[in-house]
């Protein structure tokens, strides 16, 4: 449970969507301003700078701006892109690429007249959730062909571990403001269990909490999360 008085705000994509009935779980009144794809593009950031409306002390503000954005395919030339969507749903017709420390930051930037409307808010940044260990968005074979490499979930989880400290360094000028585990948060029940876990142990950890579509999180893994925003 929570302590009384306390108001939360979620904000992000369809992961984020379904993380919402584990937090309303907890007892605290739940303003849900996820939106399946969502990015920090300046009208989506606007929409929720418009919908958070006057700064609260006891507001606790789930953000989750990356995921959407971090993960791409690259392309013949070496350029990488967005996942391409079709009528079978989103695809990425090339190896998986996550975006570099420079994209991380500017994506970030995007985000931050969130933060600024929200200054006496706790903040919670949730960083890139795991995606893509285990397979890629479909059986075509020149779709991901990567995720089939054998070191494949342990290069994205050292990724993602060094994106977490990129977010916690572009985001320090921020007062009250925690920036998430992502990686062992969804791996383990008490993400402290997996601090001293190397990244390989980490990636063996996470398998059976994302779906089979391998972009969203199991109900484990929704779980376990929903207990890293509590601590």
């Amino acid at each position: 449970a929570v302590k009384d008085n306390i108001e939360i705000t979620v904000v992000g994509g369809s992961n984020m969507a379904r993380l919402v009935p584990y937090l309303t779980a907890l007892g605290a009144p739940i303003q849900d301003l996820t939106v399946p794809g969502w990015t920090p593009s300046p009208p989506n950031v606007e929409k929720v700078v418009d919908s958070l409306g006057p700064d609260k002390k006891n507001r606790v503000l789930v953000v989750e701006p990356l995921s959407n954005s971090v993960y791409r395919f690259e392309q013949f030339d070496g350029t990488t892109s967005l996942p391409v969507k079709t009528e079978r749903g989103w695809h990425l017709p090339g190896p998986v690429k996550l975006l570099d420390e420079g994209g991380v930051g500017k994506v970030l930037k995007s985000s931050n007249p969130i933060f600024e409307q929200a200054k006496e808010s706790m903040k919670v940044v949730i960083p890139p959730l795991p995606r893509y260990l285990e397979g890629g968005c479909c059986s075509d074979p020149d779709h991901a062909p990567n995720v089939r490499d054998p070191d494949h979930a342990l290069r994205t989880v050292e990724s993602l571990l060094h994106i977490r400290k990129t977010v916690a360094t572009k985001l320090k000028g921020f007062r009250n403001l925690h920036v998430a585990d992502s990686v062992r948060g969804v791996g383990y029940a008490d993400g402290r269990a997996g601090a001293d876990a190397s990244p390989q142990e980490i990636a063996a950890q996470l398998r059976g909490h994302v779906a089979n579509d391998n972009v969203h999180l199991r109900q484990t893994g929704l779980a376990n999360l929903s207990l890293e925003i509590c601590r």
